[in-house]
């Protein structure tokens, strides 16, 4: 899975790591698009502990489907910010 650009605020700037210097800043579009990966990345982390509590078969079974949405959610946003190169990799 490729990485979000470690920045103290990923928000403000995209950023070139191999010359490790920020060369424009983000554009509203781009800030959505990380937002989202970021807030499908906890969503995954909840379902990830929900599913390791979980003990009902059906329940499971629910878990399990909505992990997989959310991972090709997060699939999206990875190839969308790739696309804008915003991440690398």
């Amino acid at each position: 899975m490729a990485q979000v650009i470690p920045l103290s605020n990923p928000l403000r700037f995209l950023f070139d790591r191999s010359r490790k210097k920020a060369f424009r800043p983000l554009s509203a579009e781009d800030r959505e698009l990380v937002l989202g990966l970021e807030s499908t990345k906890e969503i995954l982390e909840n379902l990830h502990e929900r599913f390791d509590q979980t003990t009902d078969e059906v329940l499971l079974d629910a878990l399990i489907f909505e992990r997989k949405a959310t991972e090709l959610k997060y699939k999206y946003y990875i190839n969308q910010m790739k696309a804008r190169g915003i991440v690398q990799g």
